[in-house]
């Protein structure tokens, strides 16, 4: 994380979410997430989406993200909507009103209204820095790691908004059983909406979805194989 240089610290009565030390740079109350360059009627979506992606985390007992910068970016890659900059402890995300203009980006998730839009990518993104350090025994892990976060990001949604991203099974219609192999970075590229299906299939299947993620977090389970 970029230095947090304490200039002029003001107490934020701002719902108890953080302090001010400058009026570009707000720390949220949970030690994990400064914000840059965001106007303050954001800060709030901003640290209480931070403040879940924790929880989240921390119920399942995975290991936290260090301390992480989050920045409002208009992202040149017109297909993205947040990047987490692994090395840099930075993410990027659209501002609400842009996220509207790249919709197409949006995919599966396209059904949540923008402000819930909004957290659900910061959750995501955070999710990704939770997995920095996470050991990787091929030249990317990106499965893995979109795995994980995409996993997070729906735990995050309220069953009605996760049925808005992955299909509800009809009523007494047994889930399609996801194999190990099904979950690959060529469908992620491919057909990306069918990875967040399989994805959500897959760790929920054993109902135990705490351990699915606690064995990608550790490295033992790898969704990514080696490409010569």
């Amino acid at each position: 994380m970029s230095a947090f240089f304490l200039r002029s610290v003001i107490l934020s009565t701002l719902l108890g979410l953080g302090v001010s030390s400058s009026a570009e740079e707000f720390r949220c109350e949970n030690g994990l997430v400064t914000i840059r360059n965001s106007p303050g009627a954001l800060h709030p979506a901003i640290c209480t989406a931070s403040d879940r992606a924790l929880s989240l985390l921390q119920s399942c007992d995975l290991k936290p993200p260090e301390p992480v910068e989050i920045q409002l970016s208009e992202l040149s890659d017109k297909t993205c909507i947040g990047l987490f900059h692994c090395g840099e402890a930075l993410i990027e995300v659209l501002p609400p009103e842009a996220l509207d203009a790249r919709r197409s980006a949006v995919g599966a998730f396209n059904g949540l209204p923008t402000p819930r839009l909004f957290e659900s990518v910061i959750v995501h993104e955070i999710a990704h820095a939770a997995m920095e350090d996470v050991p990787c025994p091929y030249d990317s892990c990106v499965a893995s790691s979109e795995y994980f976060a995409y996993s997070i990001q729906l735990l995050d949604l309220t069953e009605a908004e996760r049925n808005l991203v992955v299909p509800p099974l009809d009523n007494g219609t047994e889930p399609t059983r996801v194999t190990h192999d099904q979950v690959n970075a060529l469908i992620l590229y491919m057909a990306p909406d069918l990875f967040i299906t399989k994805v959500w299939r897959h760790v929920t299947a054993k109902n135990d979805v705490c351990t699915q993620l606690k064995r990608v977090q550790d490295g033992t389970l790898v969704f990514d194989t080696f490409h010569p």
